[in-house]
């Protein structure tokens, strides 16, 4: 009995030491100027997706999380719930403005597994630990100014004016 007490609590230490990520990742997209979302105007710049987990105590109290607060060095806080979708979509749009675009396909994926549902009657009926995950997507579009928007309807007025067939 001590011995599985032990290599528990050596699994549990190791677990907090390497848990509780957030991950801001970008990925530029190489398209032309005449590309655009469904039912947008306006060009799609970048795909990003924001990220977070943690460990909580009864899928309430948390344990360790990922750090979203910019311009700190630690990458994981503890006690504090950092897994929220408007601690991640705060920082998405955030990122949005400083580009000068907007969000557009967002996507919002979270799981919540109890990690100690393997034993029986313990892990399910009390739900101890858990492992929280919550993960926002979406496509930066960049919003062209009003100016070159409206030359551009200009352009497309004028285009459309040209008679069509060739000359008379």
């Amino acid at each position: 009995m001590f011995k599985i007490a032990k290599y528990t609590l050596y699994l549990l230490t190791i677990t907090f030491l390497f848990s509780g990520c957030y991950s801001f990742d970008t990925s530029p997209m190489p398209v032309s100027e005449y590309d655009t979302l469904a039912g947008d105007n306006g060009l799609p710049k970048e795909h990003v997706i924001v990220e977070n987990y943690g460990w909580y105590l009864f899928n309430v109290i948390p344990l360790v999380t990922g750090n979203v607060r910019e311009k700190t060095r630690e990458s994981i806080v503890f006690f504090r719930d950092d897994v929220t979708l408007s601690k991640l979509q705060n920082n998405l749009t955030k990122y949005a403005k400083q580009k000068g675009c907007r969000c557009a396909d967002l996507t919002v994926d979270y799981n919540a597994t109890c990690m100690l549902s393997m034993v029986p009657y313990v892990g399910t009926t009390f739900g101890i630990l858990w492992y929280k995950e919550l993960q926002i997507s979406s496509t930066l579009v960049y919003q062209p100014s009003k100016e070159k928007q409206t030359m551009k309807q200009e352009m497309d007025v004028l285009l459309k004016s040209i008679p069509q067939g060739g000359s008379r």
